[in-house]
């Protein structure tokens, strides 16, 4: 998004930083970033072979990327206030036929919103355990030292660099830096107040709603997640179809759109 011509937008949390790319396609993928992170995840993504089948819309969810610091923090960072405002940016674009991905973060806002998005057509939830009331913390997440390195608002810029390069391939460490800069662009309160959020109970029963709904949800996990315990979803979700990313860690569609590209074509496009 970074090379992209987009808007800042007027929610009622304050400006958003979106950007629609029209493709002159039937349907539209909506892309949700992680927590601590922006629109420029996506960017492989977005200049894959899928341009050929979707149309895109990115956002930077307050006090992310591009879009500014909340006058609310405390009100708006949190699992609702991010669903009010996906909600609110579908319908500014009058976007009637899509799919929605969501990376860790963005998988809970998804969750969170699906109940509301009538022309949601499927879903990809990335490296997003769907938390229960009350949330099993310790088991959906893995409690190890990158996790609590990325949660603390106070870290080491030398230890965020590392705790990056630590959760990616040899091959792939060069892409440790957007990672670095995008964690620092955020507003660390956008860490303490989510986590503070999510421990008082501001969230829907996601686990229940992935049971309930009627829309086509493709789960995936990947192999090397220092986040999140894949267990969480074979305890919880006996029955429903995982897909694991084979050499990869939490943030596999950066290191590896194209099998993500694949993986949508195959599910949500005829």
């Amino acid at each position: 998004m970074a090379n992209q011509a987009g808007e800042q937008v007027k929610t009622r949390y304050g400006f958003v930083y979106c950007l629609f790319t029209d493709h002159q396609q039937d349907k539209t993928l909506i892309l949700l970033h992680g927590n601590s992170s922006s629109g420029n995840f996506w960017k492989p993504l977005v200049e894959s072979h899928l341009r050929k089948a979707f149309n895109f819309l990115v956002f930077d969810l307050p006090g992310h990327g591009q879009s500014p610091v909340p006058e609310d923090p405390s009100g708006t960072y949190s699992f609702p206030a991010y669903s009010d405002l996906l909600v609110e940016i579908i319908s500014h674009y009058d976007v009637k036929n899509y799919v929605l991905f969501g990376h860790s973060l963005g998988g809970h806002v998804i969750l969170e919103s699906l109940e509301r998005l009538g022309g949601c057509k499927g879903v990809v939830l990335m490296g997003t355990p769907p938390l229960t009331i009350p949330p099993q913390l310790e088991m959906a997440f893995n409690m190890s030292p990158q996790f609590i390195s990325f949660m603390q608002s106070g870290s080491d810029r030398d230890v965020i660099e590392q705790t990056f390069k630590s959760m990616l391939p040899e091959e792939k460490e060069d892409l440790a830096g957007l990672l670095f800069e995008d964690y620092f662009k955020t507003d660390p309160r956008a860490r303490d107040f989510l986590n503070r959020n999510i421990h008082q109970g501001k969230f829907i029963d996601e686990l229940k709603v992935l049971k309930q709904t009627k829309v086509p949800v493709c789960l995936v996990v990947s192999e090397n997640d220092q986040m999140v315990n894949s267990s969480y979803f074979k305890n919880f979700l006996p029955d429903q179809e995982l897909n694991c990313i084979s050499g990869a860690g939490h943030y596999a569609p950066l290191e590896k759109p194209e099998i993500f590209a694949e993986l949508i074509l195959k599910k949500f496009v005829a």
